[in-house]
């Protein structure tokens, strides 16, 4: 599963302080991101954009995406503050799907299936509502049914 990040660590890491100099050097930054590639899902780091504002999709991090396989495209939004919609478009740029996060919790896990028919290029817009308060932990991956 390909992951995204913005101020949060790519996996999460649950221990009673912050007592030892690995949890110190992988602590995130004000505006950080962070991706991570998978086999089913690639990101094109080098045309990805942040805060891009492109048309109707208002504010958002832009991530191309190679997907390798087809079957059910699934995206996975948890952990998230001020996180808005996650839009995928295919490469003639119709919207494949639109993956909301919760609206009762931060920290529900938001999970959207849609099957797509071929592999290739896509384009990723993850919507923010707050600039700078806008967190969010997003896994994108392709499951061969």
């Amino acid at each position: 599963m390909s992951q995204f990040t913005k101020n949060k660590e790519l996996d999460n890491v649950l221990s009673s302080g912050v007592s030892t100099t690995q949890y110190r050097a992988y602590s995130t930054a004000f505006d950080q991101r962070r991706s991570l590639n998978a086999s089913g899902v690639v990101v094109v780091n080098t045309t990805a954009r942040t805060y891009a504002a492109d048309g109707a999709y208002g504010i958002a991090d832009y991530y191309p995406l190679t997907v390798n396989a087809t079957g059910l495209l699934q995206v996975n939004i948890r952990d998230q503050n001020s996180c808005g919609d996650v839009i995928i478009l295919d490469s003639t740029g119709a919207e494949v799907m639109t993956a909301s996060p919760s609206k009762f919790s931060s920290r529900a896990n938001s999970v959207t299936t849609q099957r797509i028919g071929s592999s290739g290029t896509y384009y990723t817009y993850i919507q923010l509502r707050g600039r700078s308060g806008a967190e969010y932990r997003i896994g994108i991956d392709v499951i061969e049914a």
